[in-house]
This record gives structure tokens, C-alpha cells and sequence, in this order.
């Protein structure tokens, strides 16, 4: 059929066309048969309701065929063609578009790697390669000279008995060990491997970073708002007693936490699904000053002083307004600090927080301190953080009789990343181990221990007659007591090969070298494990710190008994003294033995090192004794954290018998090594087979030999 001789034909092939053609195609046909007109009209109306709506339905389509004349399938052919013709002219938009972007950003990058290479090349312009080796030659020269100086250096300090390591330090470069993994997974030692702690030299480095940053505005302003914040809700933690609950297991105050969390905006700053939150508050007694206390609570220095047992490290990152002596209010430091509970089982906390000073009344004081994340966000907090500081601190308050009352506030948020160890699993998350109750007992004792050292005395014993040499001996015991406590984080962790001997027994390894005065006293392997026994805290404890008893669990004491020649108490309970010891029997080498114990409702502790004659007359006389080398080992004590083990009656029917952690530490000078590279395996294993000795020796004493 020709469509040319059918005009209808021809109109409805007309509007199934692609709408842009249909004008031209219709106006081709005779005048008499489609109007221009008429086909113009159909074509806008089509255009307006495509405008509207780009898929008619079928009752549309019907309205839109009888006003225009048209068929339902013409229209609907139309609005298809439409949609496709719109859809390929976007398209081609959207190309020429981003072929325009793209050819703008080439061209700025090249811009920009031209003006790179001149801002970089500028000085090497016109330089030939001969000249060039020349320089290199020149640098390969002068290095060769700075590393004989270096040596030459290092052998001058170590002759004068300084460690050159403390003072000067070399990159690694390239190929300068023989071994590819010394550099990167410890060093190895006569079998044993050496693994720095990589978590301290990271931290130790960002503090020397941040003490290099120079802060700007918005820090200051992000630290002000962090501060006022946390005084806010510590204030409110402090007088608002609805937030607080007496927890059931150990009548201790906890948070509520459905009241905090009415009061406060709960935040997660450990993205963590080990996350959880430790609260508590106390309340007591201080035998100081309130002016004097603040002052010590404000210094880090003193801080470590005040809690040998809790705090192993303290530094100032920045003093952001400094503390006035005499006026501690106003007080705002950036501080970092280490806190660990005396364990190789457990890995102490890192805080990195704030610390103000307000005085909110006469003679009275808060103390806020609040976490502050000086990493922004960036990996290095991931890498570190798994203890975050909630808004905490204390009230002092003067008594205006040498005492102070202070109410003391914990509250942190902790990531248990790495399961806690079994046996101190329930004497942390009862809150015992970094609790308030922790810190206000040892403050009350550290307080009496400076106020004893004050006063005169006549309890000294046959040796010592002097209170200067009072002074000498109890400075000189604390240096002892807070190097044992420091050692226990098990810095420079040895991993030793496996040992037969006492398979039930887990005992962790480290070394480290000691310095006495500034000067390098030796190298020092220190040992150290924790047991369960099923004796109290003070029952452990007076058989421990008794003279009498030492020659039933001290394995170098060979048998010999001891007495006690010296001693200075401190405090109301008798076991809070310094003792001077020697044996029964004179053994010749003139070697004496100082201890110091003290104990508390949550734990004790029993330090002890041999010091000779000669170096114990300079103290007891009143001289410095900062330069008397100290290897101290011991003993800390602390309960279990069971609930409801207030008693150890036979009779008891509990679950759980009352019990208490004892964690030994033995330290041994190595005299044979002179660098942790030359630790050898016997020495290691004489302290091994020294530790599980005096573990068996214990039980046995106590009756406990049945234990695991």
C-alpha cells in the first residue's frame, strides 16, 4: 500500500515520530488534509503536559487522543520518544560537562607539578652530575666525622661512669645490623628475646612532641569549654547525692547510672564493644593542711611521692596557667599519667586529661580532672587509649587544726581490649583497684608518714640516734618502696624459652638498668608472679613482714633466723614501719637488711633490699643517701575482690573463701652483663628457680601446699 496516497496513514505515523521532526513532517502533507495550524496546536499541548508529567496514564492518554485528535497508541509513542530524546540530550549535556572539568583539572595539574618542580629544583638548577657526586662525597665525609666524634664522646662519659645512651642517640640506617628483625622485633640474648615496651617510648615521644607544639587559640578555647564542662558536672556529682547508689556486694557508692544518665549526656569516647565504666566516691580524714595538700595533689612530681602504689608516671605536658606558690587556685595543666595496681598480670592505664584548681569557698578547694584527647582523633589515640577519664577529683576542705576533709570522686570510662587476668578479674571490676576508696587510703597513710617524719621521736631503736638520721632512713625506704612499685610494669618484658620447672607457676621477666645519683649502677633482671591464697589480706601480711618468719620463706637466708635491731613506726596500726634487720648469726659479709611495710583496708605491701654497713651509717648519721645503691624486692598484698568474704570463719559456707592476691618480686643485679644484649640464660633461670622456691616455701608455711 502506498502511504503516500493515505493522508490518515500518514498523520498517525506523524505523531509516532520523534517530536522534534513531526512539524516538519506533517506541514509536508497537503494543506486540506493537517493544517499547520492544527499540527502546531497538538504539538504544544503535548510539550505542556509532558512538562506536568512524563508518564500519562491510560486515562490520560485517552483524554489527551480526543482533544488532539489522536489515538491512545499514538500518544503513548509520542511521550516514549520524548522521554527518550530528553534522556539522550541530558546525557550529552552531562559529557561535554565533565570533559570541560576534565580538561581543567589537567590543566591544573600540570600548573601545579611545574610550580612544584621549580620550588623544589630551583637549587639544583645548573648543577652538573660531577658536581653533584662532588657534594655527595663532601656529606658521606662529614658523616663519617660526626659518628667518630660520637664514639669518641661515648667512650669519654662511659669512662667517667655516665651512659652515653641517655645523651646521645643514632638513627638506624640501612644495613647497619646484621640481623633484619633486631630492628624490628626485639633483640636477641643468649636465647632470650628482649622486647622494648613499645607503648612507653610511643608515649614518651608524643609528650616530647606536644611539648614542642605551641598551642593555638582553638585548643585553648577547646580546653577552657573541656574544663568548665567537667567542673560543672563534678560539682553536681559531688552535692547531688540522687546520683549516687550504695553498690549491694561491697556497700561502696557507685554512679546510678539512670540518674547520671538523666542529668548528663552519656558519651562513648572508647569505640569499643568492651567498654565499661567504673565509679565511686569516699569520703575521710587527712592528716595535712588543706594549702599544703593542694599543693602536692597540683605537683606531678609529688604526686608520684604521694602514691608510690598507684602512680608509676607523671609529667606536665603544658602549664597552660601557671600555679602561684601559696595560691593554688587558678590552676590549669595539661598532665599525662601511668597508673598501674601493682601486677605483671595486669597492663597499667594510660591518662592523657586536664587538671584545674578552683577555690570555691573559704579554705576550701575542688580539684577537676577530666580526659583530653591531645592526639585529635588520629590513630596514635586508637593506638594508646584504653582508659578515658570522665569528670573526676576531690574537695579539700580546712579543718583549721592541721587537718583537712577531703571527698574524693573516680569516674572512668575503660576499654578491655585485652581480657583482664582471672585472678584480678574481680578485684578490678568491683571497683577496687583504681577506686576512690584506693586513693583516699593511700593518701591518709603517705600523709601520716610525712607528719611522723616531722615530729621527733624516740622510738628509734639501738642505731639510730639522730632525727636527721630519721629522716635519712625514711627518705631513703621510700626511694626503696617506689622503685619496686615503678619495676612492676614489667618495662623491657623478656620472652624467655620455656622453663620445666613449676609449670603451674607463671612468672613474667624484665630488665632494665639501674642508676643510683645520676651515675649507671648495673643491670638488673627483675622477676615477678602472682598467687591466689586462701588466707585475709592481714593474716598474709604479719606473716610476711615478721623478722621471725623471714627464714621460713627467705631461701637466701639460708635458715639463719633474723632480729630486728631498728625500727620507725609511722601511723596507728603497728605494721606501718621501717624496720633496719640482720641475722642472728653473723655471715661476715656485713650486710644488713632494710624493709618497710604498710598496710590498709585494701591491700599492703612488704619492701625490702640488703644494704651494707657502710652505706646504711651514711644514712642512719643524717648524710645524703640518695647515692646508696638499692636492689629492692618484696611483696604486695591486696584482696581478692570476691564478694561477701568479710570473714574467714571455717564454718562459712560461701562459694568463694576469703582470700587475697601476693604478687613476689625478686630483683637481681646481674654483674656479669654490662648491657641487656648479654643477659645469659643461667642468670635467668637462677631467678626463675629463686622465685618458684620461695612460692613453694610460702604455701608450705601457710598450709596451702594443696593449691594449684
Amino acid at each position: 500500500m502506498d502511504l503516500s496516497k493515505d493522508p490518515n496513514r500518514k498523520l498517525e505515523m506523524a505523531a509516532i515520530m520523534v517530536p522534534g521532526k513531526q512539524e516538519s513532517l506533517i506541514s509536508s502533507m497537503g494543506r486540506k488534509h493537517a493544517p499547520n495550524r492544527h499540527t502546531f496546536y497538538q504539538t504544544q499541548r503535548l510539550e505542556a503536559f509532558f512538562e506536568e508529567c512524563q508518564h500519562p496514564t491510560e486515562r490520560h492518554r485517552h483524554q489527551l487522543g480526543k482533544e488532539l485528535g489522536l489515538t491512545p497508541t499514538q500518544i503513548k509513542f509520542w511521550f516514549q520518544n520524548k522521554r527518550t530524546l530528553v534522556k539522550a540530550q541530558n546525557a550529552r549535556e552531562e559529557g561535554n560537562a565533565l570533559r570541560e572539568e576534565n580538561e581543567r583539572l589537567k590543566m591544573e595539574n600540570f600548573e601545579t607539578r611545574e610550580m612544584l618542580k621549580d620550588e623544589y629544583c630551583s637549587r639544583c638548577k645548573g648543577i652538573s652530575n660531577e658536581v653533584s657526586d662532588h657534594i655527595l662525597e663532601l656529606l658521606q665525609i662529614e658523616k663519617s666525622q660526626l659518628i667518630d666524634k660520637y664514639e669518641r664522646l661515648s667512650n669519654l662519659l662511659n669512662s667517667m661512669g655516665i651512659s652515653a645512651s641517655k645523651r646521645f642517640s643514632l638513627p638506624h640506617s640501612p644495613g647497619s645490623s646484621s640481623d633484619p628483625q633486631e630492628n624490628f622485633m626485639g633483640q636477641r640474648i643468649g636465647g632470650i628475646s628482649l622486647h622494648q615496651d613499645l607503648d612507653s617510648t610511643n608515649h614518651n615521644d608524643h609528650i616530647q612532641l606536644y611539648r614542642e607544639k605551641q598551642l593555638e587559640h582553638s585548643d585553648m578555647s577547646h580546653m577552657a569549654l573541656t574544663i568548665s564542662k567537667a567542673t560543672n558536672e563534678l560539682s553536681t556529682l559531688l552535692v547531688n547525692e540522687s546520683l549516687w547508689i550504695k553498690d549491694p556486694t561491697n556497700q561502696r557508692y557507685v554512679i546510678h547510672c539512670k540518674n547520671y544518665e538523666k542529668t548528663f549526656t552519656r558519651i562513648n569516647h572508647l569505640k569499643s564493644s568492651h567498654v565499661r565504666f567504673e565509679s565511686s566516691k569516699v569520703k575521710g580524714l587527712v592528716r595535712m593542711n588543706a594549702t599544703q595538700l593542694v599543693e602536692m595533689l597540683l605537683d606531678s612530681t609529688k604526686r608520684q611521692d604521694i602514691f608510690p602504689t598507684i602512680i608509676t608516671k607523671a609529667t606536665t605536658l603544658q602549664e597552660i596557667t601557671a600555679r602561684t606558690p601559696g595560691n593554688p587556685t587558678g590552676s590549669f595543666h595539661l598532665e599525662y599519667e601511668q597508673m598501674h595496681i601493682l601486677s605483671p598480670f595486669v597492663a597499667p592505664r594510660d591518662f592523657y586529661f586536664l587538671r584545674y584548681c578552683h577555690q570555691i569557698g573559704e579554705g576550701e578547694w575542688m580539684i577537676v580532672e577530666v580526659s583530653y584527647d591531645i592526639f585529635h582523633g588520629s590513630r596514635e589515640r586508637d593506638c594508646h587509649s584504653h582508659s578515658w577519664r570522665l569528670p573526676s577529683g576531690c574537695i579539700v576542705r580546712d579543718l583549721s587544726n592541721g587537718c583537712s576533709m577531703i571527698t574524693w570522686v573516680e569516674h572512668v570510662e575503660v576499654n578491655d581490649k585485652a581480657l583482664t587476668h582471672q585472678l584480678y578479674r574481680d578485684f578490678i571490676s568491683c571497683g577496687l583497684a583504681y577506686g576512690a576508696e584506693r586513693w583516699l587510703l593511700t593518701l591518709q597513710r603517705m600523709c601520716e608518714r610525712f607528719y611522723y617524719n616531722m615530729i621527733e621521736s624516740h622510738d628509734l631503736g639501738e642505731v639510730i640516734y639522730s632525727h636527721e638520721g630519721r629522716r635519712s632512713i625514711m627518705t631513703l625506704s621510700h626511694r626503696m618502696v617506689k622503685n619496686l612499685c615503678t619495676n612492676l610494669g614489667m618495662k623491657n618484658k623478656l620472652d624467655i624459652p620455656h622453663l620445666p620447672e613449676n609449670k603451674n607457676i607463671e612468672i613474667r621477666f624484665s630488665v632494665f638498668t639501674s642508676t643510683v645519683g645520676g651515675k649507671t649502677d648495673g643491670l638488673i633482671v627483675n622477676a615477678a608472679t602472682s598467687i591466689w591464697l586462701p588466707l585475709s589480706c592481714p593474716s598474709v601480711f604479719e606473716f610476711l613482714r615478721d623478722e621471725k618468719m623471714r627464714a621460713q620463706w627467705d631461701i637466701l637466708a639460708k635458715g639463719i633466723s633474723f632480729q630486728e635491731i631498728a625500727k620507725m613506726s609511722y601511723g596507728d596500726h603497728k605494721g606501718n614501719r621501717i624496720s633496719i634487720i640482720q641475722p642472728v648469726i653473723s655471715s661476715g659479709n656485713n650486710i644488713l637488711v632494710l624493709q618497710e611495710s604498710s598496710i590498709d583496708h585494701l591491700g599492703a605491701i612488704v619492701a625490702y633490699a640488703p644494704v651494707d654497713i657502710a652505706s646504711l651509717d651514711i644514712a642512719v648519721n643524717g648524710q645524703d643517701s640518695s647515692y646508696i645503691p638499692l636492689v629492692p624486692s618484696g611483696f604486695v598484698i591486696s584482696s581478692d575482690g570476691h564478694p561477701g568474704t568479710t570473714t574467714g570463719a571455717s564454718t562459712s559456707t560461701t562459694t568463694n573463701p576469703e582470700g587475697s592476691l601476693l604478687t613476689i618480686v625478686f630483683q637481681i643485679q646481674d654483674c656479669d652483663a654490662s648491657s641487656p644484649k648479654h643477659v645469659s640464660m643461667e642468670m635467668v633461670a637462677s631467678v626463675h628457680a629463686l622465685i618458684s622456691s620461695t612460692v613453694r616455701s610460702i604455701k608450705s608455711a601457710l598450709n596451702c601446699t594443696s593449691l594449684a
